[in-house]
Parts: structure tokens; C-alpha cells; sequence
């Protein structure tokens, strides 16, 4: 009995610790935080991959808001991330009611892919990529 009760106290505590570390996100939300700006870019019609547009900036907040900034325009609500053991996939769930589900990639989770980024108002924009480069 006296086992049993010293590894519950000592299962909740791990389990409190844990909290504390990663809050109560998954381990997959917990990578994917951080500030991130384009690392790729094609235009419509183009074959050419451009790097570095400073117009556009995408923020991934610990309390699992996002704001994805286009120039003046800025796109915002709450995001999630789940892994279904090809790909890691994180889902934005805009204010104006838009979802977009889109890849996490990345030996340390550093890269966000936009499959679409129509839906983030980048109507002239085919394949936008951003890396992250601060946590």
C-alpha cells in the first residue's frame, strides 16, 4: 500500500512537471513555436523560388494564437498542430471563419509550408515556406 501511494505522488508530480515544461500543448505544438519569416517564395505562373519578402512575418504565440502579417494586412486566430505519422500538420483557424491546414517540416520543426496561401490574402503567391529564426 505504502508503494502504491509513493508512486502516484510520485506519477502527479511528474505529471505537474510536465505541465509546467510544455503547458498543455502537445510535443508537436511545443516545436512549432517561435517567430518565423519567409524562407521561400514562388509567384503565380513563375518557376522562380525568391527568398526573403520583410512584408510578411508569421508569429506562433505559446498561448496558441498566431497573427501572419502581410504587409498592412493582418491575418489572425488560433492555431494547432497533430502528427498522423506522415506528416506533421498544423491547422489555422482564422477570425474571419477561414481554416488552413498546412505542413510543419524540419529536423527541429523550423519550417512552416502554406499549401495555400490564398487563404491567407497572398493571391499572387503559389508556394510561400517560412523558417523559423527565433523562438
Amino acid at each position: 500500500m505504502k508503494t502504491f501511494v509513493t508512486y502516484n505522488i510520485l506519477l502527479a508530480a511528474f505529471c505537474v512537471l510536465m505541465i509546467f515544461q510544455y503547458g498543455c500543448k502537445n510535443r508537436f505544438e511545443s516545436a512549432a513555436l517561435g517567430k518565423f519569416k519567409p524562407f521561400t517564395h514562388k509567384l503565380a505562373g513563375d518557376s522562380t523560388a525568391y527568398c526573403d519578402n520583410s512584408d510578411v512575418g508569421l508569429l506562433l504565440a505559446p498561448d496558441m494564437s498566431f497573427t501572419l502579417r502581410n504587409g498592412r494586412t493582418v491575418y489572425s486566430g488560433k492555431w494547432k498542430a497533430y502528427d498522423d505519422g506522415d506528416h506533421t500538420w498544423i491547422v489555422f483557424s482564422m477570425k474571419n471563419g477561414n481554416i488552413s491546414q498546412d505542413y510543419i517540416s524540419g529536423v527541429h520543426s523550423e519550417y512552416v509550408e502554406i499549401i495555400n496561401p490564398v487563404d491567407f490574402g497572398l493571391q499572387n503567391v503559389s508556394v510561400l515556406v517560412f523558417k523559423r529564426y527565433e523562438r
